[in-house]
């Protein structure tokens, strides 16, 4: 309902006030002591009965302006207040209200009545107002106005009865601040209004008006910020807009109000298709726009409502007659009000639009949204011409262009847009059409149409009067397409031309992003500057602008710069958000320069100047693992207290928790610690598994803190077996309410090893340990289920039983739905390996590089690649081998894998023939004190394969030339400890002695294998070969 809708009922319902006054007033001039009064006031009210007001003005202005000392005086002044309310005398009326309200002397109803029409009044002059901000205070006042009467008149029965206008001022007050823009406000009126009068003939208004205020605070919310839109809480207001509406029953008392109901439905759900943003949710939006069109389809028509509406008025005229015979004045009042707001209403739908042809072309607009412009056109051409305002035949062809343009039927587009221009040829915005569409599909993310569309209209309308924001716009949309480069020349035209343009700022920053973009730190700041230094520019640019530049240099490496930018323009104010992104930068910067005491300074100004901005949470979160780093544990907690009270009832704080608890961990005070993570593990947030995972690692390592369990007094084993349970009902908590968390993973790591540390102190048997994760499997549903089947399989193999552990590992991996941890696909993985299964090994190293990627999954990166290198060069592909294996090097130095992966990538060499490279690599390895004695012995078998390959097979005569044989028998003489390797070095030394015809060298070589190595594979062949050869001659 508009408020032009408000004010003519306003208006009406004064009349039947009028009328309650006159009724209420008779007696008392009946017995005025001055019949000149008396008359006047009588010629007054007549006049005001039959809508004469300016009639009326002048006999009760000439009371109130000769007749001071009447009794009948107050009654004039009220009276006189609604006639100057009617024409519009607002300031005058109010006048007159506010010292008939605030007399003390004037009997207690008009003072009451007086009080009330101060609101009214209020109300009046509100929906008067042309500008929005005067329109809202005047309405904010009003309902202060109508919020003060229902104080000040509580109801009260009796011959002096007080509060006869509530229900009115609690539904102008809740009009008043709707259209002020306090919907809670106006919920809570409507809430009101439906809970206090059950029975009254405008209850179906009520909860319509109830729809419209939730309708309205879920638009609120949606229009907030497009791009972090609360869900929940939209749902939450359209929940209860759809209840209210229906409540507003298709009948034919109610024909008008159900109908603006159906409406209200439509067009709430497409505001609500608003909510699914993006490509993913395209099919939830089109959902909402189908239920919009359903919404519209159900509007009826004016021909249709009119006759009931009509109806209607007949039925309480008729019902007034036989109040008034009845003499049931309250009644007769009330019938009054009713009948002048029915004739409102049929007033008002006679003048206004058809809502039904409204409904339609709101039926167009959803189909233009889903893309189904043929459809579109249909409705459009329909109801187009049907549409009784110029404004609504604008937007049909207004979207009937919008099709062509969608549809990229150019031609079309230009002539549809043509028709329209000349349709609307005195609408001094025709020729800005297309600069609305393009405005139009970049809302709806049609970037390269509205790129063209914007050109367009820039090369068209050259003086148009959009011109400027329309460069900005285009330049806006060309780097959301990552036009970058073709946006510079664009901007740096437009500045050229308009350096004085109000888009100037804009198009500066636009510049300083696309320059960044480009890898041009040093030119984006000098742009980003010039908004920097500009006092008039908008604040959200200046600021945009400031965090921009600290960004482009940090990039770009330019610490001093981002340092040097924070203390020029902090000190400036420029916004509290500015201030705080340009010390977050300047600590990242300090943190990167090694200056640790000055990043700790800037991050903890952030939090402690600017808790309420979005980087004090992050500056919070550095600044205390740099007091960590520096073992300032005190400092540490400090600072992590201010960082939960900054933001209490964010991830953020449950964050902060967990880094406080972590500081009592690193000082083993692990009861504090644990209690500090129990809060955040009992939640139902993402951080809830992570603090679970967290309390079962620490109770396991202040488990294995206090020693060997066997070694350990009985306090002690009571301790440690209280400690394991701790980290065992952790571990159980985060894997049976949070299956699918990472964490949950993790948690079930920690619980694998708490069984394990059970099984090595003898509390557990393997049996014991094993049947406990069946027993969790048995009681737990999917997933938890086959998380725990994966655990007891990783007990069995970690204690040794690999054979026992891979048909579990296997049955688990046919089951698609089962959820592994980056550990449980490496132990898998390994198995694989072992058992020489390439391609299945391939697949699941493939799955743990893909499932497990991001921050904090370098370990998993660690592991996949080294296994994808391992199955390659294993199934002979000795490039794709390398590559995994380089990969390996280069990302991950620290990984355990790494001697593993040189052992490979030199393997892989000798594969594809290079032998040099092969070499290379198998000596770094030899001389690598980092690695280990079975990978040097691994590496020191190839070196000598890699020379056997070059032919290079014995020493030469001085004993100098690196030989195959030499580096065969050294492996004994090193790695003895590694016996398969020791063993198949000595059997390639023997094969070549015996193959150059130096049987004797063959036979120590044999021997030797024979007699320290008799569990090698190679023994039996070595015997046999002992045995074949001719013996030693005797010496």
């Amino acid at each position: 309902m508009s408020i032009g809708t408000l004010k003519l009922k306003q208006a009406v319902r004064l009349l039947s006030f009028g009328t309650a006054l006159f009724v209420i007033s008779l007696a008392g001039v009946s017995q005025a002591r001055a019949a000149g009064a008396a008359d006047l006031f009588k010629q007054g009210v007549e006049a005001l009965n039959t809508g004469d007001y300016p009639g009326a003005i002048t006999p009760l202005k000439d009371i109130v302006d000769h007749y001071p000392t009447e009794v009948i005086y107050p009654d004039a002044m009220l009276a006189l207040g609604q006639a100057q309310l009617a024409v519009g005398e607002i300031d005058n009326a109010l006048q007159n209200f506010t010292k008939v309200a605030t007399t003390p002397a004037y009997p207690g109803d008009l003072r009451e009545m007086g009080s009330y029409y101060i609101g009214q009044a209020l109300f009046s002059k509100g929906a008067r107002q042309t500008v929005k901000a005067d329109r809202d205070k005047a309405l904010l006042q009003a309902g202060e106005a109508f919020g003060k009467y229902l104080k000040d008149y509580p109801p009260a029965a009796g011959d002096n009865p007080t509060g006869i206008f509530r229900q009115e001022a609690h539904y102008y007050r809740m009009q008043a601040l709707y259209f002020g823009g306090d919907n809670a406000g106006a919920d809570k009126e409507a809430a009101t209004l439906i809970a206090e009068y059950p029975n009254s003939e405008e209850k179906g208004e009520y909860y319509l008006w109830s729809g419209k205020i939730a309708a309205a605070s879920a638009r609120a919310v949606i229009m907030k910020d497009l791009t972090k839109i609360d869900v929940p809480l939209v749902q939450q207001f359209v929940a209860k807009a759809f209840d209210a509406f229906s409540h507003v029953q298709a009948s034919p008392s109610l024909a008008a109000l159900s109908n603006d109901a159906q409406t209200e439905i439509g067009a709430l759900e497409m505001d609500y298709a608003e909510v699914f943003q993006g490509p993913a949710n395209k099919a939830a939006r089109s959902a909402e726009f189908d239920k919009a069109i359903a919404a519209f389809v159900k509007v009826l028509p004016k021909e249709r409502i009119l006759p009931l509406e009509e109806k209607n008025l007949a039925e309480i005229a008729g019902k007034i007659r036989d109040a008034a015979l009845s003499g049931n004045k309250a009644l007769y009042r009330s019938l009054l009000d009713r009948r002048q707001r029915q004739q409102a209403v049929i007033d008002e739908i006679k003048k206004s639009p058809d809502p039904a042809v409204s409904a339609g072309l709101r039926i167009g607009e959803a189909y233009v949204r889903t893309d189904r412009q043929n459809e579109a056109r249909t409705v459009l051409r329909f109801y187009g011409p049907l549409a009784a305002s110029e404004e609504d035949r604008k937007k049909a062809g207004y979207l009937t262009v919008l099709t062509y343009t969608l549809q990229k039927n150019v031609a079309k587009a230009d002539e549809a847009l043509q028709k329209q221009i000349a349709d609307f040829a005195t609408d001094p915005n025709s020729k800005n059409l297309r600069y609305f569409i393009a405005q139009t599909l970049r809302q709806q993310e049609e970037f390269p149409a509205a790129v063209e569309q914007y050109k367009r209209y820039i090369q068209d309308a050259p003086d148009g009067r959009y011109y400027d924001p329309a460069v900005a716009e285009l330049a806006e949309t060309m780097i959301t397409l990552k036009q970058e480069a073709a946006v510079v020349p664009v901007l740096t035209d437009f500045l050229k031309k308009k350096p004085a343009s109000p888009e100037a700022p804009r198009a500066h920053f636009l510049l300083g992003r696309a320059l960044a973009a480009q890898g041009k730190p040093t030119e984006a700041v000098a742009e980003f500057r010039i908004v920097l230094l500009n006092a008039a520019a908008e604040a959200r640019l200046r600021t945009d602008s400031a965090v921009q530049s600290a960004a482009a240099l940090s990039q770009a490496g330019s610490f001093d710069l981002v340092i040097a930018l924070s203390d020029e323009f902090v000190p400036k104010n420029i916004s509290p958000l500015a201030s705080a992104a340009l010390l977050y930068y300047k600590g990242a910067a300090q943190a990167q320069k090694k200056y640790v005491p000055g990043a700790i300074a800037a991050f903890e100004q952030v939090l402690k100047d600017y808790p309420k901005e979005p980087y004090a949470i992050y500056a919070g979160q550095q600044a205390v693992q740099l007091r960590i780093s520096q073992n300032e544990l005190d400092q540490a907690l400090a600072i992590a207290q201010l960082l939960r009270e900054a933001a209490p009832d964010s991830p953020q704080a449950a964050g902060a928790a967990m880094v406080i608890g972590q500081v009592y961990e690193k000082r083993a005070d692990y009861e504090k610690a644990a209690a500090t993570y129990a809060p955040a593990a009992a939640g139902a947030t993402p951080i809830a598994p992570v603090a679970d995972a967290q309390l079962a690692a620490m109770w396991l390592t202040a488990a294995k803190a206090l020693g060997v369990y066997t070694a350990l007094g009985e306090e002690d084993k009571k301790l440690w077996t209280q400690r394991t349970d701790a980290a065992t009902a952790a571990a159980l908590d985060a894997v049976n309410r949070f299956p699918t968390a990472r964490a949950a993973g993790r948690a079930l790591e920690g619980l694998v090893a708490v069984t394990i540390l059970k099984i090595d102190a003898g509390v557990f048997t393997l049996d014991a340990g094993t049947g406990f994760f069946a027993d969790q499997a048995a009681k737990a549903a999917a997933p938890a289920k086959g998380r725990y089947e994966l655990a007891r399989a990783a007990v069995i193999m970690r204690r040794g039983k690999a054979e026992e552990a891979f048909p579990l590992y296997q049955k688990a991996y046919a089951d698609a739905a089962i959820l592994w941890t980056p550990e449980d696909l490496e132990r898998f993985g390994e198995l694989l390996l072992a058992g020489k299964q390439w391609e299945t090994a391939v697949a699941v190293f493939t799955k743990l590089k893909a499932s497990y990627t991001g921050q904090g999954e370098d370990r998993a990166q660690a592991a996949a690649a080294y296994g994808l290198g391992a199955a390659k060069l294993g199934a002979g592909d000795s490039a794709a081998a390398d590559t995994f294996f380089g990969e390996l090097e280069k990302n991950y130095p620290w990984s355990e894998k790494i001697w593993e992966a040189k052992l490979g990538r030199g393997r892989a060499a000798a594969g594809r023939g290079d032998q040099d490279k092969a070499q290379d690599y198998f000596k770094q390895i030899i001389m690598a004190g980092a690695s280990t004695p079975e990978i040097k012995a691994q590496a020191l078998l190839g070196f000598a394969q890699a020379l056997e390959a070059q032919g290079k097979l014995f020493p030469d005569a001085k004993g100098d030339l690196p030989n195959a044989v030499n580096n065969y028998k050294k492996i004994d003489a090193f790695y003895e400890s590694v016996p398969s390797v020791a063993a198949e070095g000595l059997w390639r030394a023997g094969q070549l002695y015996e193959k150059a015809g130096r049987n004797a060298e063959a036979r120590d070589a044999y021997a030797l294998l024979v007699k320290k190595y008799k569990q090698s594979s190679f023994f039996a062949q070595a015997d046999e070969r002992l045995k074949a050869l001719p013996a030693a001659p005797a010496k």
